[in-house]
């Protein structure tokens, strides 16, 4: 592999570099699509079957506290219903 040749930056007037020209080695050059790879390793499918695994216990926990919320609302109201009926007839 070559290495790469980097330049910093350049003068205002377009001139010549303002730093010397920096070599990188070519397997750093490289390093983020290694770590990529990398991690599509680690990761079958980048990562697409941990996602669905969240998702599905994400939606099976909102829909565990939606039967819980729906629960309770109808035993509120049942209690609401059954003090207004009995206080209510004595009134």
């Amino acid at each position: 592999m070559a290495d790469i040749t980097a330049t910093h930056g350049r003068s205002s007037l377009g001139g010549e570099p303002l730093e010397e020209p920096v070599l990188i080695p070519a397997p750093l050059a490289h390093a983020p699509s290694i770590a990529g790879s990398l991690l599509l390793l680690a990761l079958p499918h980048g990562g697409q079957r941990s996602a669905r695994r969240n998702a599905w216990a994400g939606m099976s926990a909102d829909a565990a506290l939606s039967r819980a919320r729906a629960e309770a609302d109808r035993a509120l109201a049942l209690a609401e219903l059954r003090s207004t009926h009995r206080f209510g007839s004595t009134g």
